[in-house]
């Protein structure tokens, strides 16, 4: 388990490049009405990136994700949703999303050990309140996919 803390940068939109999608068109499984979220991108491994690391280097993960909703985030967390079984990547058991107002987005950065073996790695995360609990239960989580070299 690591001991490092993820870093957290808000942005306030400009314009409306990530209007929420329409009440009548859009699925919500929030816990709370109202609550939504966007996946805006992978910022330091795009899907689909042909990425390699080194066994047991560390390296920063970055995804940009949006408050779409009506609702202010205060104390949410980006957690881990597959256990870091044997040979896989080392990361934190959670990392603060930072409070976030509606209409504005956050860069969160996760700290990452690569395994001691090469392979694949791949750790997918879910946004999650202080005790666990899912914000969004049936959303496809975001993730970290590497390939890791010798």
């Amino acid at each position: 388990m690591l001991a490092a803390v993820g870093i957290v940068i808000r942005v306030r939109f400009s314009g409306t490049p990530m209007a929420a999608p329409s009440p009548s068109a859009s699925f919500s499984d929030s816990l709370i009405p109202g609550d939504a979220s966007r996946f805006v991108g992978d910022i330091t491994f795009p899907d689909g990136a042909k990425v390699k690391v080194k066994v047991n280097q560390r390296f920063d993960e970055v995804w940009a994700l949006a408050n779409v909703g009506k609702v202010a985030w205060h104390k949410r967390f980006l957690a881990p949703t597959n256990p870091t079984g044997e040979g896989g990547c080392l990361v934190p058991e959670r990392v603060a999303t930072g409070d976030t107002p509606p209409g504005e987005q956050v860069m969160i950065t996760v700290p990452v050990v690569a395994p001691s073996r090469p392979g694949k790695c791949m750790v997918s995360w879910k946004m999650v309140d202080e005790h666990g609990q899912p914000y969004f239960p049936s959303r496809r989580p975001v993730y970290l996919l590497v390939s890791v070299i010798a």
